[in-house]
């Protein structure tokens, strides 16, 4: 079964990646193709950061805020 992906997870939420590279998996009982995938770049890296960065600053993450897990 191969499946394709036009999105990542950032935050989340299923964004479209900057560019529109892939990359291939390829299974390793079969040696075949089972998904071809987006291949984030520094653009996309830097939006997940950035989200995360908010979240842990904001408490987003269930443990309330950074001040709170000092």
């Amino acid at each position: 079964m191969i499946r394709d992906r036009d999105a990542i997870v950032i935050g989340n939420e299923w964004l479209k990646p900057t560019a529109s590279k892939t990359f291939q998996r390829i299974g390793a009982s079969t040696g075949e193709m089972i998904a071809a995938v987006p291949k984030a770049i520094a653009a996309d890296v830097d939006r997940a950061i950035a989200v995360a960065r908010t979240a842990f600053e904001l408490g987003d993450d269930g443990r309330g805020g950074a001040s709170g897990r000092s």
